[in-house]
């Protein structure tokens, strides 16, 4: 089946997965919530890339592609579980004080 798709819808796919694979947040409500903000930001613009070629606003996959990937590379703004595992050797360690 994977064989059916051309190279630059393959990349466009890949591009989909990347910007929607975040790394797990800390278990604190408030990272929790930052964490939910930013799933909600990337699936828009994975809708809004989907949006635009279906409804032929932009025709090019490789532009769309990037645009997903320059998203994808952007720091998440929550503290992940393994920041927050790794706080408490930082401050036995007396880091961050």
């Amino acid at each position: 089946m994977s064989d059916n798709l051309t190279d630059p819808v393959r990349d466009f796919l890949a591009a989909i997965s990347e910007v929607l694979t975040l790394p797990e947040p800390a278990a604190t409500l408030d990272d929790l919530i930052k964490f939910e903000s930013e799933v909600d930001t990337r699936t828009h613009r994975v809708q809004l890339a989907i949006r635009d070629l279906l409804d032929g606003s932009s025709d090019d996959l490789a532009w769309e592609a990037g645009y997903l990937r320059r998203h994808a590379g952007l720091p998440v703004r929550y503290r992940t579980a393994d920041e927050q595992t790794a706080e408490p050797r930082t401050l036995a360690r007396g880091e961050g004080q």
